[in-house]
């Protein structure tokens, strides 16, 4: 008798063809069976032979169906593995991510065994760095994660969840919500983000006590390449500076000319905000400095552009 598919393992993917490939091949050496979860890939328009390259890999392997989203923007492309998914669940990786060990038969443990059954399930980033690190970058900046310890996240944690790299969720709860907001996250070269604290926020607001569903796994393992173009101090503020527009973007704000210029200072007063907190962390004065920096880019992307 055919098995039922599980999990529907879904991979959006942009100009990052052999990254991807190599992700695939972490993916089919998973000790599930290979019956019970299937795996898609979304290439999301890219410019370069990266999908040949990945229908090429797939060839040999029926369990991977690859499919072209056409709408710019990783959320589009998420949206779209979800209405071909055909699991009961699904897990969403980034085609330039490696999965760690077992990942698929973790998450659907958890989803299976743990009491209440979580609504989502995720686990950390591992950063693998290229090049050498500058005198202030801290690992902080590219480590995500919840601590060393499997649990439910408290309610205010919950509202931020997983990066998309590594979270997982019932299909049914995705539909509820309408999936990803198509106007967040990373599109073609733009490095926003907002996308999966977003969703998160739509299924808390789902919920009418404080029962914890969000459960977080440290053994769940994604290694992400850190190239040595985000290990400069340019491309940590126009990752803040994106971030910051796309938080605008997620609470529709809009605003008159006067009101616009009206808030060019804001940057740096919200900022102020932050000193405290910043200069409390035990990293170096230059990392503190630089986190300062970037906080002012996120700012300048939220009041600055309207």
């Amino acid at each position: 008798m055919e098995e039922r598919i599980l999990l529907s393992v879904v991979i959006a993917t942009f100009n990052s063809g052999l990254m991807t490939c190599k992700s695939l091949n972490a993916l089919t050496s998973q000790t599930l069976s290979h019956g019970k979860f299937e795996i898609i890939v979304v290439d999301n328009n890219s410019t370069d032979d990266s999908l040949n390259q990945i229908k090429e890999f797939t060839k040999k392997y029926d369990y991977i169906s690859v499919y072209t989203e056409t709408k710019q923007g990783v959320s589009n492309a998420r949206n779209r593995g979800i209405e071909e998914a055909s699991g009961e669940y699904i897990l969403f990786l980034d085609g330039t991510k490696q999965a760690g060990e077992n990942i698929i038969q973790l998450v659907m443990d958890h989803f299976l065994n743990q009491k209440p059954e979580p609504l989502s399930v995720g686990g950390r980033y591992v950063p693998r760095f290229e090049g050498k690190k500058p005198f202030w970058f801290d690992d902080s900046f590219e480590i995500r994660d919840w601590g060393d310890k499997q649990r439910f996240l408290n309610a205010e944690e919950a509202r931020t969840g997983f990066v998309g790299g590594v979270c997982a969720f019932r299909k049914d709860l995705l539909l509820k919500v309408n999936g990803f907001n198509p106007n967040l996250g990373p599109s073609g070269n733009k490095a926003r983000g907002g996308e999966e604290p977003d969703l998160y926020r739509k299924i808390s607001e789902l919920q009418s006590d404080n029962t914890e569903t969000i459960f977080y796994d440290p053994d769940i393992k994604v290694y992400t390449r850190v190239p040595k173009e985000r290990l400069t101090l340019r491309y940590r503020l126009q990752r803040g500076f994106g971030f910051g527009v796309s938080a605008r973007d997620a609470s529709a704000r809009r605003r008159s000319l006067p009101k616009y210029l009206a808030s060019i200072p804001m940057p740096f007063i919200a900022t102020f905000s932050h000193v405290q907190d910043i200069f409390g962390k035990q990293v170096k004065l230059s990392t503190k400095l630089v986190m300062l920096f970037c906080q002012v880019a996120w700012y300048a992307g939220y009041y600055w552009t309207r």
